[in-house]
């Protein structure tokens, strides 16, 4: 399945959110799917009130998307399975909104698959065996302000609730 938020194609607004280095990799549309998947995954829940895996009725919001026919639910207001269905008249930002995060995930997500995670620097030390230096944000799943984009649309019900 292709990003659905992110165009790829040669003349599209969205591939002109990357540097020009990452434009012409040969593997962009798996990277842009990765990084679509990772940023819906922060917003994807099950149902709430959900037991055995079957949806207590009206538990879920009215603004959430559910995924096919699964009891999961995407909670970003505005956000569609196919992008084409987005309601651009109430979210007149999303798409750009989603796209400038999926840019932002490429960017960070590309040098991440390409050494090993968390790892800044490797020194051989001889006998003493290699040195390695962390990243600074090493034990970070993602980069910091990835959603700073997104957090407008965000539906989900505050980890400390009502």
């Amino acid at each position: 399945m292709a990003a659905q938020y992110f165009e790829i194609f040669a003349a599209s607004d969205d591939l002109k959110r990357l540097p020009a280095a990452l434009r012409g990799i040969s593997d962009l549309a798996f990277y842009a799917e990765e990084a679509e998947a990772l940023i819906l995954q922060q917003y994807t829940r099950r149902a709430p009130g959900q037991l055995l895996d079957q949806p207590v009725p009206g538990a879920v919001s009215r603004v959430a998307e559910q995924l096919g026919s699964s009891n999961y639910f995407v909670f970003l207001r505005g956000y569609r399975e196919l992008s084409a269905d987005v309601d651009t008249v109430a979210f007149p930002n999303f798409k750009t909104d989603m796209a400038r995060t999926i840019a932002l995930m490429i960017r960070w997500l590309y040098p991440q698959l390409k050494r090993e995670l968390g790892v800044q620097s490797e020194v051989d030390g001889g006998e003493r065996g290699k040195s390695r230096t962390l990243n600074v944000d090493a034990e970070a799943a993602l980069p910091r302000g990835w959603d700073r984009w997104l957090r407008q649309y965000d539906t989900r019900e505050p980890a400390w609730g009502w």
